[in-house]
């Protein structure tokens, strides 16, 4: 009966932290979301927007994973826990350029570039993956705080960092493509890569904390996996999957958004299995 009443108290309170995340989502659209998506008919903001939500719920599946600690603490922990969830996902619009390239107001709002939106949803998804895992753990004290934001930012900062390593990895100019000439099968392929990549730091930033110094190494060794996006893309994706046949050529000269979703999907395949074989 009280896990009846907590799952109830829990599906309200995700209800109003999803209204709170749209009405942050309208500040920074600076306009009204309904709008956007209906009048306007945005295919990129309407793309951007369920990136954002879907951020939300898999950032708040993480809260809701943490350890029961009776109806009223549990009701209470989610409230607080969920709403640093939304309003990290809404701070990291800020940081979606270091990611991914997008800028809001020129690619979504004026330009409706889908392909910009496709990373910026991937981006959320990444962010909501990092946040799930940095929230679990014990405690409910002023220590729960200070690790999940700690690991929150440890996490962003890795995802910038292998986001820009990516880049390296292609002979074309990624955000030149995906941002100026509207290259939907590298902005898919870039995508997948950036929800791969938060797979893996879910798991690298989650567990229970240890001490900084074992906490922070885990991190740094469960994130080894990241290492791989390289020999990934260039003996899986463009070898076994593609037979050689240039996978850069494909997407930058051909712009074969089949050979965008092989490679999205093989980074995020790769990356589950990953996690799992390190679990």
């Amino acid at each position: 009966m009280e896990r009846a009443l907590l799952v109830s108290v829990l599906l309200v309170e995700s209800l109003v932290l999803l209204f709170v995340a749209k009405l942050l989502w309208g500040l920074v659209l600076r306009r009204n979301v309904d709008q956007e998506l209906t009048t306007h008919d945005n295919p990129a903001a309407a793309i951007t927007v369920s990136g954002y939500f879907l951020g939300v719920f898999i950032a708040l599946t993480g809260v809701m994973g943490s350890p029961s600690q009776g109806l009223l603490k549990d009701a209470l922990g989610f409230g607080a826990f969920g709403l640093a969830g939304v309003v990290l996902l809404f701070l990291s619009v800020f940081g979606a350029p270091l990611v991914g390239g997008v800028k809001l107001r020129r690619d979504i709002v004026e330009n409706r570039n889908v392909g910009s939106a496709l990373v910026l949803l991937a981006s959320f998804v990444a962010t909501g993956l990092i946040f799930a895992g940095a929230v679990r753990g014990e405690g409910a004290g002023p220590m729960a705080w200070v690790t999940l934001l700690v690991f929150q930012l440890v996490g962003q900062v890795l995802l910038a960092l292998t986001a820009q390593l990516f880049k390296l990895m292609t002979r074309f100019k990624l955000h030149d493509e995906i941002a100026q000439a509207r290259n939907t099968a590298a902005a898919v392929g870039f995508a997948g890569a950036l929800v791969a990549i938060g797979i893996v730091l879910n798991r690298a930033v989650a567990g229970s904390f240890a001490g900084w110094t074992t906490s922070l190494g885990g991190v740094l060794i469960y994130s080894l996996p990241l290492l791989l996006l390289w020999p990934v893309r260039a003996l899986v994706v463009n070898g076994l999957l593609l037979g050689f046949k240039g996978l850069d050529r494909e997407i930058a000269v051909d712009r074969n958004v089949g050979a965008g979703v092989v490679e999205a999907s093989a980074y995020i395949g790769l990356a589950l299995l990953a996690v799992t074989a390190a679990h």
